[in-house]
């Protein structure tokens, strides 16, 4: 489950450039990635629903930061490490 919700995401940062049916995809790797980072103590200590609400809604807007800059350098280049043929330096 990801860390953040759609309703959640736009309270934040506004409406996202993706569609509400695209956004589960971002959220999810997003969460995965703070998982990742956090050494997998929030799954460890039973998921987010157990850290007190303070720590739950940092994780929320920590989640939403890397939704945003999923969107901004596109999910592709982050998952792939590929860049398009059309940049150039």
């Amino acid at each position: 489950m990801a860390y953040i919700t759609y309703q959640e995401y736009t309270s934040i940062y506004g409406t996202p450039p993706i569609g509400e049916q695209d956004f589960p995809i971002y959220a999810q790797q997003a969460s995965e990635l703070i998982d990742s980072i956090t050494q997998y103590r929030i799954v460890q200590c039973g998921g987010i629903s157990a850290l007190p609400p303070w720590m739950q809604e940092l994780v929320m807007k920590a989640t939403g930061a890397q939704v945003l800059y999923f969107m901004q350098l596109g999910l592709e280049t982050v998952l792939t490490g590929q860049t398009g043929q059309s940049f150039t330096v």
